[in-house]
Formats: C-alpha cells, structure tokens, sequence
C-alpha cells in the first residue's frame, strides 16, 4: 500500500503548527487587551476617587 508523500506529510504538519501559534499569539493579544483594559478602568476609579477627595476636602476647608 502506498504511503503518503514525505513532502505532504511535512507540509500538513508546519500547517498544524501554524494553526497552533497562531491560536497562541491570538491568545496572547487578547490577554494583553484584557490587561490593559483593566488597568484602564482601575486609572479611571483612582483618578475619579481622587477628584472626589479634592472637591470634599475644598467644601470642608470653605465651611470650616
């Protein structure tokens, strides 16, 4: 019975790896986007937290 071609089998095999790296950095990118996303948010809560803080800190000081 007739095998397969080396060169096919070589061929059908880089394809397979691509597929797996690609697979991988796709993973890597959405990680990463996911990353910075919340890292983002969390910039936003401290900055927002902070001009919170001055606007009291600036009502009380008027007041007192």
């Amino acid at each position: 019975m007739q095998q397969g071609h080396p060169r096919h089998k070589q061929l059908s095999r880089a394809k397979h790896e691509m597929y797996l790296h690609n697979r991988l950095v796709f993973a890597l990118k959405i990680s990463t986007g996911i990353n910075n996303f919340v890292s983002g948010v969390g910039d936003v809560i401290v900055n927002v937290g902070k001009a919170i803080t001055k606007l009291l800190t600036v009502v009380t000081d008027g007041k007192g």
